[in-house]
């Protein structure tokens, strides 16, 4: 005591204590809830670090027993609130966004995108993504003779079918419309290849409604076949609709165009129509590919050249490369306004592949273009003025 080495606690430590847990209040305030789950526990022990050494510098340099119970269990109370918290308000957004898309999107997209909740949203916003619409074709005809109730069970087996094969190819459900399912590809999780899963989801729906009509026709029902249109473009994609009712969906140019392609494939006869923006980010090596026609669909300026898919990978034989081949030599005849000489080529694609409608369609225009030939202005594009 003589030699002043027992700590005292000075006449300012309460003002000392005030100021230090204000101080500490201030940072936690500002610190905890901007900083993530790491970094709020590394701040958080690096404050309790700095008030120990204080309070042991005081004690051992000057001597001084200063408070230091209430700034530790402040320090300790406030990052045990904030962890609870943000683990309480994280679970809650990984909820709210698995109950938002858990109909749209499939599971596994579902259990990715709650790993960060936050780098994804309702917000509308712009990207390059791949659309399809399916519809199943003569479908209303056949509702006609059918019970409600028949016509219930077979609408639900047919697009759960689909939907299953969509979902398998990552593809997220945008709506059904009566006898229409319409998809995308790209979001609300981001997907390089798009427009290849896009492909891979149309093929295999095509396969599957082969093996859903060798079950119906085993019982002598008849056959029900689909239609199915693709585009790949910039499209708007978010939450829309109205106050009372919202979805997430697409719209714009790019899908317009998709549902114009899909009722193409009546015209055309064929279960799958993509564009050639399709084509092009799918990998067209992927699949064997056949162009089918350079069209103006209605509302739409500009032509666009549109494929079918003929075989999948490495499935051709060499007879249908070579008919492939005579048709890509055959098209610049038509659209040159060569006639007679596109004629003569198509007459043995004909020959070839006699059950190909193109052909015949083919066959049937050039025969007309013969007897009323075109103007100056011809390239080859048909128009379509109808949706």
């Amino acid at each position: 005591m003589l030699d002043g080495r027992i700590a005292v606690r000075p006449d300012y430590a309460a003002g000392y204590e005030v100021a230090l847990l204000l101080a500490l209040g201030l940072v936690l305030i500002l610190g905890l809830p901007l900083l993530p789950v790491a970094a709020s526990l590394g701040l958080g022990l690096a404050l309790l670090a700095g008030i120990l050494a204080l309070d042991f510098s005081l004690y051992l340099g000057a001597g001084l027993a200063m408070p230091l119970a209430t700034a530790l269990v402040l320090t300790l109370t406030a990052l045990a609130v904030n962890m609870a918290l943000g683990y309480f308000v994280e679970s809650r957004a990984k909820r709210e966004l698995a109950q938002q898309f858990a109909t749209y999107v499939p599971p596994e997209l579902v259990r990715q995108m709650v790993r960060n909740p936050e780098r994804y949203g309702m917000q509308a916003r712009a990207e390059e993504l791949t659309v399809m619409f399916c519809d199943l074709r003569g479908f209303t005809s056949l509702s006609e003779t059918m019970e409600p109730l028949a016509l219930q069970a077979l609408l639900n087996d047919v697009l759960s079918r689909l939907t299953h094969v969509i979902r398998a190819h990552q593809g997220t459900i945008d709506k059904y419309m009566g006898d229409c399912v319409m998809a995308f590809w790209g979001a609300p999780v981001a997907q390089p290849d798009h427009a290849r899963l896009a492909v891979d989801a149309a093929v295999a729906m095509t396969a599957t409604m082969r093996q859903f009509n060798a079950e119906r026709a085993a019982r002598g029902a008849p056959s029900v076949s689909v239609g199915i249109g693709l585009n790949t473009g910039v499209m708007s994609v978010g939450n829309m609709g109205s106050d009372l009712r919202r979805a997430y969906t697409v719209i714009g140019d790019a899908v317009n165009l998709a549902a114009r392609l899909e009722s193409l494939s009546r015209v055309y006869q064929v279960d799958i129509v993509a564009s050639q923006a399709t084509v092009d980010h799918a990998a067209a090596g992927q699949h064997l590919w056949q162009e089918l026609d350079r069209v103006r669909v209605k509302g739409k300026h500009q032509a666009t050249t549109i494929h079918t898919v003929r075989a999948a990978p490495g499935q051709a034989s060499a007879a249908l490369q070579a008919e492939l081949a005579l048709w890509q030599a055959a098209l610049p005849l038509w659209r040159a306004g060569s006639f007679e000489e596109f004629r003569t080529k198509v007459n043995e694609l004909q020959q070839a592949n006699a059950n190909f409608f193109l052909y015949r369609l083919y066959a049937a225009r050039v025969a007309s273009q013969l007897q009323t030939p075109p103007g100056p202005g011809w390239d080859g594009t048909t128009d379509f003025d109808a949706k």
